[in-house]
């Protein structure tokens, strides 16, 4: 696959990042997980500005890219978070889909825009910002196996999803590894979901000793 994205550099300090800060993609599939705080919306954030389908907002000053510092695909971002109002303008002009869901709890709406989204999807570059929040376990282990489908079916779209879900991990990581990976902020390592869950164990045990300590 010839990924529109394959590297961006921090030219700047930003945030947590530093100058120099280099990052590379390899594959169709990367997963990006971290701790809250480990930066994963401000690197999302300054790859989004990269796309010429940002608008007319210029490139970020802070970072810059391979191939190109201003890539022509379109980049599509899709962060359900906010609810329904706040996402409206996320969604297809499917005005019977949308009243739809406001008769539906937040996971069961989210879960719907997402697929309507994926659906008409016809980008070059995707961000999927958490699609887990707000789902049960059950939820997302139906939306892991919903997104391989639709990657499967998009050989020519590379695709970035940003999760805390072991379940979407475990799917893509078990599924191929030639066209997935899970990168771990800070220093976008690479690990497999079972080293990530171990190294959550050791810092949850070293907080909770912190705390109780404090209590």
């Amino acid at each position: 696959m010839n990924l529109p994205l394959r590297e961006v550099l921090f030219v700047k300090d930003f945030r947590g990042f530093r100058s120099g800060d280099r990052f590379q993609f390899k594959k169709q599939v990367t997963l990006l997980s971290g701790d809250n705080g480990a930066g994963k919306s401000t690197l999302i954030s300054e790859i989004r500005t990269l796309f010429k389908s940002y608008g007319s907002f210029h490139p970020s000053i802070h970072i810059k890219a391979k191939p190109n510092n201003k890539i022509s695909g379109k980049c599509e971002y899709i962060d359900l978070a906010g609810g329904l109002l706040k996402s409206q303008s996320y969604f297809s002009d499917d005005s019977e889909l949308q009243i739809h869901c406001l008769y539906k709890s937040f996971g069961e709406s989210a879960l719907m825009q997402l697929l309507s989204l994926l659906k008409n999807f016809d980008g070059a570059f995707l961000i999927i910002d958490e699609p887990e929040r707000g789902m049960s376990s059950a939820k997302q282990f139906i939306i892991a196996k919903l997104l391989k489908k639709w990657v499967i079916s998009h050989p020519d779209v590379q695709v970035l999803i940003v999760t805390h879900s072991f379940e979407i991990m475990d799917e893509f990581f078990n599924f191929d590894s030639e066209i997935s990976e899970l990168k771990v902020l800070p220093g976008f390592v690479s690990m497999s979901p079972t080293q990530l869950r171990n190294s959550y164990r050791a810092f949850s045990l070293t907080l909770w000793k912190s705390a109780k300590d404090e209590c």
